[in-house]
């Protein structure tokens, strides 16, 4: 490979790097704590997308996405959505808690903050995020430690389960309320 394409490789790596941190609402202040470097380190690691291989691995792990999926992302050039399979749906439909858990998840909060949070033993939370995972959304890792394999901005189905059960009853008190004036 020549030395153009892979610089254009590590631009969109690391491009791809600041859509997973904007995704999960994570700041390079975040990032810096948790690299325990200055934020001014990591402001500069992504404006002069100059950064060597172990360091994007740890930012991966830091961040909770796998490295193969952060290469995916940046080879589709693209932001990406990640729309909810009908059984997703339909479990989080029927379970809206575990929903905000894992979107709290998404967004870069530890499941020991979120047990905090929700006041959930760390078995309690062990077995939530079990759940979870039974739906492919993410990996169970040591010490409740998790990584999202929903990268993406969370989309749900047009006409599926959960706009069925959350906006519909919504809707249609909006048509009745609009009627009635």
């Amino acid at each position: 490979m020549d030395q153009i394409n892979q610089h254009t490789d590590a631009k969109k790596l690391l491009k791809s790097l600041q859509q997973v941190l904007k995704s999960k609402k994570i700041t390079y202040a975040d990032l810096a704590l948790r690299m325990e470097v200055s934020e001014v380190t990591v402001k500069r690691l992504f404006s002069t997308q100059n950064c060597n291989l172990q360091t994007v691995f740890r930012i991966c792990d830091l961040v909770g996405i796998s490295f193969f999926d952060l290469a995916a992302l940046a080879n589709q050039d693209k932001e990406v959505d990640y729309v909810l399979s009908e059984d997703q749906e339909k479990f989080f439909a029927a379970n809206p808690a575990m929903f905000g858990i894992f979107r709290s998840l998404h967004r870069g909060v530890s499941p020991d903050k979120l047990a905090e949070v929700w006041k959930l033993s760390s078995q309690k939370m062990f077995k939530v995020l079990r759940k979870i995972e039974q739906f492919g959304l993410l990996e169970v890792l040591p010490e409740n430690q998790v990584r999202i394999k929903a990268v993406g901005n969370i989309r749900f189905q047009h006409k599926g389960p959960w706009l069925v059960r959350f906006c519909a009853r919504r809707l249609c008190s909006f048509w009745i309320t609009l009627m009635w004036f």
